[in-house]
């Protein structure tokens, strides 16, 4: 499944997502969402670490390209790239990217990172279009699988990860476990995050359900500590367990190595994490 550039059968990735909730989220509302990715700073350089151990004991080569998958404001683009690796993030959101490249140009690391526009359905074109090579290291962070509710596009998805991916690369996905989440979880849930951003959650599909749908709304946290609502809107994802996942990217042709509960400190997965952090090979 290793294609050499450049790639065909371009008719397939043609697809249009339409205007989703992902749409309104990381695109429309860009600009608010943005915070949430800006809390990521704080621990993306001791994430970047664990991925650069596990590049380096899984053969990938220092400075070797690595790929950074819905990288949004490239908060672990700009460490890899740090790191001594040659970064390509892609993202949709053009005001993340702004970032990413705003960043990159403060670390002084531009010329080892670079950024296009682009979405899961048009991955390959994007990646042909620009010129890049294969990589022998693809991440892939927070979740970010499962935007469209389909088993079948999550599928596509990383069926085109391995025509990017050089002979022995290795894949790092970040789930949320469905597992921890439809034993632990409660209906609704708030979070506050940097410039007063303030998400309320609020679950609407039945618990342990694969299809996760619920609201999210955004608010501005004011001086007199009331909130001004700034939108909200019905997120509907494929919430994946960790072995359905594992099983979701072996049909795609990547070779399940393990998975951990912590990227910082490489500790395995256990129940009682949240955040699972899978490795594959191609």
């Amino acid at each position: 499944m290793h294609g050499e550039w450049p790639w065909v059968l371009f008719s397939r990735l043609t697809r249009n997502p339409g205007k989703d909730w992902a749409t309104r989220v990381y695109e429309t509302n860009a600009s608010i969402y943005q915070s949430i990715l800006e809390a990521g700073l704080m621990i993306a350089p001791a994430e970047v670490k664990g991925m650069a151990k596990l590049f380096k004991s899984n053969g990938v080569a220092d400075g070797s390209n690595i790929l950074d998958v819905a990288c949004g404001i490239g908060r672990h683009s700009i460490y890899l790239a740090k790191a001594g690796y040659r970064v390509t993030g892609i993202d949709p959101s053009s005001t993340f990217l702004a970032r990413a490249r705003m960043l990159a140009e403060e670390e002084g690391i531009s010329q080892y990172a670079h950024f296009l526009r682009g979405r899961f359905s048009n991955l390959l074109e994007v990646l042909s279009g620009s010129g890049s090579t294969k990589f022998g290291g693809i991440v892939l962070m927070d979740n970010s699988v499962g935007v469209t509710g389909r088993d079948e596009d999550d599928l596509r998805l990383f069926k085109d990860l391995t025509l990017v991916a050089t002979r022995g690369a290795v894949l790092v996905v970040e789930i949320f476990d469905r597992s921890w989440f439809t034993k632990h979880a409660g209906p609704s849930l708030t979070e506050e995050f940097p410039d007063n951003l303030v998400r309320t959650w609020k679950r609407l599909s039945a618990p342990g359900s694969d299809v996760l749908e619920a609201d999210w709304a955004f608010y501005r946290k004011q001086a007199d500590q009331s909130l001004k609502h700034l939108f909200t809107t019905k997120v509907r994802s494929r919430h994946y367990s960790v072995a359905e996942f594992r099983r979701l990217a072996g049909k795609a042709g990547w070779k399940y190595s393990t998975c951990y509960g912590s990227l910082e400190s490489l500790r395995r997965f256990t129940e009682n994490d949240f955040r699972a952090f899978l490795v594959f090979t191609s």
